[in-house]
């Protein structure tokens, strides 16, 4: 059976065996079932090999991002030497933005397709700016600026 170690990012000091079917090296950034939630870790390296096979949980994912680097793991390791602090603390200080494993938000786009039912003086400076930029009309704050409009002009003709 393949077992691996994943630093989770709490006053823990050891990594946390969990049972592998997947492709991951050392570095990479996982998610594992940890007590009654979903945690992010990182595989730390070989497992320690104290727990039993039949209790062994099971890496659920891995996110789509770089890889902490061997200098980045030898650095909390060093760090948590020095302090005299749990690994998975100093861990945590390294990954303070959970949000950054996530993958981007997609984002929303808008392109102009005829002309709305009801013209308002609103929706007639957007078209204008609109016009005076067009092939490449990108819609960002600062066109609605330009129009001298809200998002909630931009929402209603959606």
């Amino acid at each position: 059976m393949n077992r691996i170690g994943v630093l989770l990012p709490l006053a823990l000091d050891e990594p946390y065996d969990y049972r592998v079917d997947m492709d991951v090296q050392a570095g990479d950034f996982v998610r594992v079932p940890f007590g009654k939630r979903v945690a992010s870790g990182v595989v730390w390296g070989a497992a320690a090999g104290k727990v039993a096979d039949a209790k062994l949980k099971t890496i659920e994912a891995r996110h789509d991002v770089a890889p902490l680097s061997d200098a980045a793991r030898a650095f909390v390791d060093w760090v948590a030497d020095y302090t005299i602090a749990p690994r998975g603390q100093v861990l945590r200080q390294m990954m303070r933005v959970p949000a950054a494993l996530d993958p981007p938000r997609p984002l929303t786009g808008y392109r102009r397709c005829g002309t709305p039912p009801r013209m308002t003086a609103a929706r007639q400076r957007l078209y204008d700016v609109f016009d005076a930029h067009l092939p490449d009309a990108v819609l960002s704050s600062a066109t609605l600026s330009e129009a001298g409009i809200g998002a909630g002009v931009v929402r209603t003709l959606a």
